[in-house]
């Protein structure tokens, strides 16, 4: 286990205030944050949009997971949490906008 960090989201549609989110967290996180995103059944469009979006950021370790249900945020953190490499996780919402 790396002794990193990730960032996790939790969502559900609500594209462009994550996407706010996620650009807001890019910029103001080290690179060496990881980033993990767990969908709860949005729809096609948001999965694209979040996908084009994640990969415009360079240099940063992002992955998107898909799912076909709603999955409660519990499910999710723990997805996340089963998934990273790293020793710690840290949890936002989707409406949270980072600041220096």
């Amino acid at each position: 286990m790396k002794s990193g960090f990730t960032l996790a989201w939790s969502f559900r549609n609500r594209k462009e205030i994550l996407t706010e989110s996620i650009q807001s967290a890019d910029r103001t996180c080290p690179k060496h944050v990881d980033f993990c995103l767990v969908d709860a059944a949005s729809d096609e469009d948001t999965i694209r949009h979040i996908r084009e979006v994640c990969s415009n950021i360079k240099d940063r370790r992002i992955r998107i997971c898909e799912s076909s249900y709603k999955s409660s945020l519990a499910e999710a953190w723990n997805l996340c949490m089963m998934l990273t490499e790293n020793r710690y996780v840290v949890f936002s919402s989707s409406d949270v906008i980072f600041q220096k």
